[in-house]
């Protein structure tokens, strides 16, 4: 007998892609589907593949590539704090990152997101030499170390204003979310 995780995990990795996105499509799709219709549709032209990422993001439109921007940062934050965020490949996201919470009026998010950067810019020395061996215990480790839960707290507190932000301007902007 399959487990309701396991049928919950098997629809969402069976979910249709969308092909396309265009502003008819977007006003078809519910609010509460509108941010994940296109993260999906980022995901769909990245592929399997994540080394072409950022050359992918930056061929669609921009508020495609803001909402997931956002997404992966909300994602990584929510999941194990900034500190994950820093150490893994999303790092790369970090000093774009306030832009593009901004591009979505979620501009006290922005200024988490500039702390963080500043608290971690701190930290530099010490972590390079913690995550160097990129291994699960030095991971772990960092944490001890780091001083970023606080910020990881502000950003918690906030990250729900996100969603109607990025809704609310998807609906304002719709052709700043088209691609094909």
């Amino acid at each position: 007998m399959t487990s309701s995780l396991e049928n919950l995990i098997r629809d969402y990795m069976n979910r249709p892609l969308p092909p396309s996105l265009n502003p008819e499509v977007l006003a078809k799709t519910p609010d509460d589907k509108l941010e994940s219709t296109i993260f999906d549709f980022a995901l769909g032209k990245i592929g399997d593949d994540f080394t072409n990422e950022e050359e992918v993001l930056n061929s669609l439109a921009l508020g495609i590539k803001n909402l997931y921007v956002t997404t992966v940062v909300d994602q990584e934050v929510c999941n194990g704090g900034f500190n994950q965020f820093y150490f893994n490949s999303s790092r790369k996201f970090a000093l774009l990152a306030p832009a593009v919470f901004e591009f979505f009026q979620a501009n006290d998010l922005a200024e988490i997101v500039r702390a963080a950067n500043s608290t971690r810019a701190s930290e530099a020395r010490w972590i390079r030499a913690i995550t160097r061996i990129r291994t699960v215990e030095s991971f772990m480790a960092s944490y001890r170390h780091s001083k970023l839960r606080p910020v990881d707290e502000q950003f918690w507190r906030l990250r729900d204003l996100l969603g109607p932000l990025r809704v609310a301007k998807i609906r304002a902007n719709p052709e700043s979310f088209c691609g094909s």
